[in-house]
Parts: C-alpha cells; structure tokens; sequence
C-alpha cells in the first residue's frame, strides 16, 4: 500500500506498479483463449495467477483494477476463439 502527499510521488508510485504489473505478466503464459482473470490489487492477481497456473487452467488476459471496456473486449475476443473452433469442426 502506498499514501502519496503530492503529484510527483504518484507518478512514482504508478510507475513503480506499473512496473510490477509488467514483470507479473511476463511471468505468465497467456493463451488464445482461457480464463479472464481480474483482481483489486497486484498481489490477488499473482495468487490467482499461482492457483490457475497449478490448476492447469489457460489463461488469456490479466489487470488489476476496475473492469473497462477494454477488460470486457478482451473476454469477448476470447469467446469469439472459441466460437471459431466450434464452428471449424462442424
């Protein structure tokens, strides 16, 4: 958790997370299609992330934060994967 007193340490702050968030993502191996995972905060996401990891569990997207159009874009994009692949074997 961090408490900000002024603009410039939000910035710092933001980027240092951002930072974090990168080195979360590329630790994990998204797939085409899987699971959306979203969390409060970078470390549900990383425990999260462990129990689908250890589930076998594909995962296709990941952020932290409030759901966006772009999160629920993400989603739709993997169902459309799997529409696809129904739609291939029949």
């Amino acid at each position: 958790m961090y408490v900000y007193r002024n603009e410039e340490e939000l910035k710092m702050y933001t980027e240092e997370l951002m930072t974090e968030f990168e080195e979360v993502k590329k630790r994990i191996k998204l797939s085409k299609q899987g699971v959306v995972v979203m969390a409060s905060t970078l470390g549900s996401l990383e425990a999260l992330l462990t129990f689908l990891k250890t589930s076998k569990i594909p995962v296709c997207y990941i952020n932290v934060g409030n759901v966006s159009r772009d999160d629920v874009m993400a989603c739709m994009r993997s169902i459309n994967v799997d529409k696809e692949k129904d739609q291939k074997k029949e």
